[in-house]
């Protein structure tokens, strides 16, 4: 079976000439839009633009390029079953220290769907009277329901 990865390059190989003739059409209309043909310039163009992206998308690819919602994830990973607090997080340094706040309040809902995609649930609650949040990712059981999603609290008997 091919990886994710195997997948996006085989992908990009198969539609590559697909991609070389709509170029080449695109570019035969905007450098001569009253001959109806396209020409061997057109073509050849359009090959050297296809190539240029193909390795372009085929570094990128290899690169791994993580997202901030990736990179959150997996430092949540790292830290799998105990709260952190927001300043502990900012010490990851992912974001911009001076942004830090806006910007993972702007995130969470994103790192709490792809931790939900990956097998994990990621739950917050309030610290200090409300005057902070703590968080703490953890393995989802779909057989077992949280009480805190269900409105029951734990010190009801």
């Amino acid at each position: 079976m091919l990886g994710k990865e195997d997948e996006q390059i085989l992908k990009e190989i198969n539609g590559k000439d697909w991609k070389m003739l709509k170029l080449a059409t695109i570019l035969a209309a905007i450098e001569h839009p009253t001959v109806h043909e396209v020409l061997e310039d057109d073509i050849n163009e359009a090959i050297k633009e296809t190539e240029l992206f193909s390795k372009s998308f085929l570094y990128f690819v290899k690169r791994g390029n993580k997202s901030d919602v990736d990179k959150y994830l997996q430092k949540f990973i790292d830290n799998e079953n105990e709260w952190l607090t927001k300043g502990s997080i900012r010490e990851f340094k992912i974001l911009s220290q001076n942004y830090f706040s806006k910007q993972f309040d702007e995130l969470f809902p994103y790192i709490v769907e792809k931790a939900e995609n990956n097998g994990y649930l990621l739950q917050n609650e309030p610290i200090n009277k409300n005057s902070g949040t703590k968080y703490r990712l953890i393995q989802k059981n779909d057989n077992i329901l949280n009480l805190n999603q269900l409105g029951i609290s734990s010190d009801s008997s």
